[in-house]
């Protein structure tokens, strides 16, 4: 049966509409590849140009990175970082932006795209985006639910990401705003600390956001007009007095002074803190982040241990020098911590990505005597999830040798 004369003409008037939505949706989604194309172009050869800046390649980053985070987002943002690693290995700085940003996202109640890289270069998206957080709105509720929407999102991805968040809140709620303070270390923190307190639900959430608080007073030290010289004086005199849960939280967030102190001395430096008194309810919640059980590392283990990741992190090529000093240190009880700060190293501070490569390099030279060696992998290797999925971490173990693979969890 023929269709109606009127029918006709709607189904052709339908199938003409259809094609004029299908032409320009391919002209428009045509258009977007192209932009995204060219953007993606244009960031490449930003990129090369940064590179060869020579001594203006700090703020070419800067200023890359914050086009990037404009126009592409914070997943962009991070690839450009992973390709400024090897002209800008020092990217802590770098990430704090991208930090920053994703605050006012979030503030915005905008989209906002978490990734694991958030990982990257010590963490320093976290002390961005929580330094903003509390130093614009001051709600300690905010980031408290910021910190439980990091875990829910990244927990499969990357264990510790929580913990980085809420070191981030010591960070921010560090506030140098305040002149009636300047001068007065103790007057400074101990608001910082009582926001740790109000913010934090558990013993660790608190020793990990009071870490953040004696890095953020490190860095405020830098800058005169805070009038902080005590702490470039000596250091540890402000650790000394602080109660047993926040005294290696101290000792190990002062060590960049006492690097200035001490001109980068790393064996007088060791034997200052191998006079660190040690009772047993300092004993250090480190491990309990590093998802490796509570091993009862003394403070003064962490501590030093600390000390050799600052050692490594600006001689990561330098991995035999590293060892021959941990074997000229004073006391025999600080060679391990020393070789473990070092491994440490490679994977806090390491390329993105596949920091293991010269982490496990480093495990396998033959300067490391047995102990050593098995002190090494054991420190990678029961990290492994805090930089890389379950996935990922289990193919890594499968590359070490079989003696060492007792150390991987079941991932």
């Amino acid at each position: 049966m023929e269709m109606p004369l009127d029918r006709k003409i709607w189904v052709t008037l339908v199938l003409i509409a259809i094609g004029i939505v299908v032409f320009f949706g391919v002209l428009i989604f045509k258009d977007i590849g192209n932009i995204s194309l060219i953007s993606s172009i244009k960031t490449k050869g930003l990129q090369e140009e940064c590179e060869n800046k020579g001594q203006g390649q700090v703020q070419c980053w800067e200023d890359l990175l914050s086009e990037t985070l404009e126009k592409q987002g914070i997943s962009a943002a991070f690839d450009v970082i992973d390709h400024m690693y090897e002209a800008q290995s020092d990217c802590h700085g770098y990430v704090h932006i991208i930090g920053e940003e994703a605050y006012k996202l979030f503030s915005e109640n905008k989209d906002m795209e978490l990734t694991s890289k958030t990982y990257y270069c010590g963490y320093g998206f976290y002390h961005g985006f929580m330094e903003t957080l509390l130093h614009t709105s001051g709600n300690i509720q905010k980031a408290r639910e910021f910190c439980a929407y990091v875990d829910k999102q990244l927990t499969e991805q990357v264990k510790g990401a929580e913990a980085a968040c809420y070191h981030g809140i010591g960070h921010g709620a560090v506030d140098g705003g305040d002149p009636r303070y300047w001068g007065d270390i103790e007057g400074m923190i101990k608001p910082s600390i009582e926001m740790c307190e109000l913010v934090a639900e558990t013993e660790f959430q608190l020793y990990i956001c009071a870490t953040g608080v004696f890095n953020a007073i490190d860095i405020l030290s830098l800058d005169p007009k805070y009038k902080l010289d005590s702490i470039e004086e000596d250091p540890y005199w402000l650790c000394d007095r602080q109660s047993a849960h926040y005294k290696e939280a101290c000792y190990t967030n002062m060590i960049p002074p006492l690097l200035r102190t001490m001109q980068r001395d790393f064996s007088k430096i060791a034997q200052r803190i191998e006079t660190i008194e040690e009772h047993e309810e300092d004993y250090s919640l480190t491990s309990m982040m590093e998802g490796i059980g509570e091993n009862n590392y003394s403070m003064r283990y962490i501590v030093m241990s600390a000390l050799f990741h600052e050692y490594a992190r600006a001689n990561l090529t330098k991995a035999k020098e590293g060892i021959m000093l941990c074997h000229t240190l004073k006391d025999p009880r600080s060679r391990i911590p020393c070789i473990e700060g070092l491994s440490g190293a490679f994977m806090k501070y390491g390329e993105p990505k596949i920091e293991y490569i010269k982490g496990l390099e480093f495990c396998n030279l033959p300067e490391l005597a047995k102990d050593e060696q098995i002190a090494c992998f054991q420190h990678i290797i029961t990290r492994l999830r805090l930089w890389y999925s379950s996935d990922v971490a289990s193919q890594i173990c499968k590359t070490v040798k079989e003696e060492f693979q007792n150390f991987c969890p079941d991932y």
